[in-house]
């Protein structure tokens, strides 16, 4: 792999050199062979016009512990004409070399240098010397961080053994800003990553808060008022609203995340008691195969997350922090696994307005998966969606614009509030054709549409279009003008005569 990457005579494309040099970087961080000063010669290439290729180089420089690289890091890290990204891969090696100058550097930079600098110089300090880094966050998360994530810094703790009772320490001691506070609380309502201890830190402290109220309800009566006032169309309303964080973890059918319990087969096996006592008490009944887990591994670091197979060689875990992405852990680089509570956190109802919105909630979670209008309906409905705003008047936007995740609700539509983006907006979903036919779209509304299957145009939406077999990508642009408050509801159907079989994509 370093012959590949120095030899004068290689024509690796980019994305190569960037694959052999986290690959190396690897190695590196696993204790592979020494390749003595060799390394170092990569130094130069820290001077790359493609930043990525410079920041995978900072990488490696710190992987293998080439100390002689420390005054170019330093460089980088000072120099503010270069991007975060690459100040902060310099800022990472710089704390992996292990040499007490570069540590004091980070230090007086993460304690005295401007805000941008202080965040980006805590993430080498951590790896240095952690309670330094504990004590200088502290510091920063008690300024107004602006257009800065202070949920970054705290993560950085969060991924290293110790490193969330050591910054919590910390903080008790200081006075953190309402900023930081609501972030990192945003944060802990999307992935339940906070201990709890950590997560009382970060909290209001009210206690007069909704959830509180409910838990002091006799439960019974409780449920008894969901079931007779709760409203499930409102409901649904409720878990979309973003405020909520419900649908960041819980898919609904096929299509969403898989972090949390599919509500489906929960609304379908639970009755209303249990889903009362699941939203105010998660860690009462935390369900079959969504046990959350802390692995500490050899290296220090920490991986958190839901346990979805365990073997004898690895250990595989979704990553709340990462929608869901799967994350694979060696066996044998596990030292200790502690069971921890449910990533749903307690008080995620004091998000809601009033115990009328709690009532409305509880009841359409459990009405999910029953006989009527929130059946499980597997009918062949677009209900993945990747939405964005026209950019140029005419122009399909292209993969690179910023696509959105988008759901249809449970009878299938893309809500009208969905697409308030702009006047034209484009919706975007995949269908997976298993056999080539004709195929009619059933669309609830015909009027202000336009649709793109793989770049081509349909010109006519109310007549049969032939499908090949295999994934198609179906572009609706979408005049919000002309449609009103008509939302987007796509269904597949067989043209007379055909043989055609769909299926839509699903997932998140």
């Amino acid at each position: 792999v370093y012959r590949s990457l120095t030899s004068r005579r290689s024509r690796l494309s980019r994305e190569s050199r960037l694959a052999l040099l986290e690959g190396l970087a690897e190695i590196g961080r696993k204790g592979g062979r020494s390749l003595g000063g060799r390394i170092e010669s990569l130094i130069p290439n820290l001077a790359s016009q493609d930043e990525a290729i410079a920041a995978a180089v900072a990488a490696n420089l710190g992987a293998w512990n080439a100390v002689d690289s420390g005054d170019s890091l330093i460089e980088i890290l000072n120099d503010h004409s270069r991007s975060d990204f690459l100040r902060a891969a310099a800022s990472t090696a710089l704390g992996e070399l292990g040499e007490t100058r570069f540590r004091e550097a980070l230090q007086e930079l993460a304690e005295t240098g401007d805000l941008r600098s202080r965040y980006i110089a805590v993430r080498g300090l951590a790896k240095a010397d952690l309670l330094s880094a504990a004590s200088a966050t502290a510091g920063i998360l008690g300024e107004d961080p602006g257009d800065f994530d202070p949920v970054g810094l705290v993560e950085v703790f969060l991924r290293r053994e110790r490193g969330a009772s050591l910054l919590e320490q910390e903080l008790k001691e200081g006075v953190l800003h309402p900023l930081v506070v609501e972030r990192v609380a945003s944060f802990h309502r999307r992935t339940g990553q906070l201990p709890k201890s950590m997560a009382s830190v970060f909290a209001s402290g009210d206690s007069r808060s909704l959830s509180l109220a409910l838990l002091r309800e006799e439960r019974v009566a409780l449920t008894a008022d969901v079931e007779e006032r709760g409203d499930p169309v409102r409901g649904e309303m409720i878990f979309r609203r973003q405020s909520s964080s419900c649908a960041v973890c819980h898919g609904i059918g096929s299509v969403g995340p898989s972090i949390g319990p599919n509500l489906v087969a929960v609304g379908a096996a639970a009755d209303t008691e249990y889903i009362v006592e699941a939203i105010l008490q998660p860690n009462q009944s935390i369900a079959e195969h969504y046990e959350n887990a802390m692995f500490m591994l050899h290296d220090g670091t920490v991986q958190t997350g839901v346990i979805t197979h365990k073997s004898d060689k690895e250990v595989v875990i979704r990553d709340s922090t990462q929608a869901g992405n799967e994350i694979r852990i060696p066996t044998d680089s596990i030292r200790r696994t502690k069971i921890l509570a449910s990533l749903m956190p307690d008080g995620l109802v004091d998000q809601l307005k009033s115990r009328q919105e709690f009532l409305d909630l509880a009841k359409f979670v459990s009405r999910l998966g029953r006989t009527g209008p929130y059946a499980n309906d597997e009918s062949p409905v677009l209900r993945k969606w990747r939405v964005v705003s026209e950019e140029k008047p005419g122009v399909i936007p292209d993969e690179d614009a910023f696509w959105m995740p988008a759901y249809s609700m449970v009878n299938g539509e893309l809500p009208a509030a969905d697409l308030d983006l702009g006047d034209i907006v484009y919706a975007r979903g995949v269908v997976e054709v298993l056999a080539p036919g004709a195929v009619v779209f059933d669309l609830n509304n015909l009027k202000g549409l336009s649709l793109w299957i793989d770049g081509q145009k349909v010109e006519d939406l109310s007549t049969p279009f032939e499908l090949t077999q295999g994934r198609k990508t179906l572009t609706f642009a979408i005049d919000r003008k002309q449609r009103g408050s008509a939302g987007l509801r796509v269904q597949f159907a067989q043209a007379p005569g055909s043989s055609a079989k769909f299926k839509p994509e699903g997932g998140i």
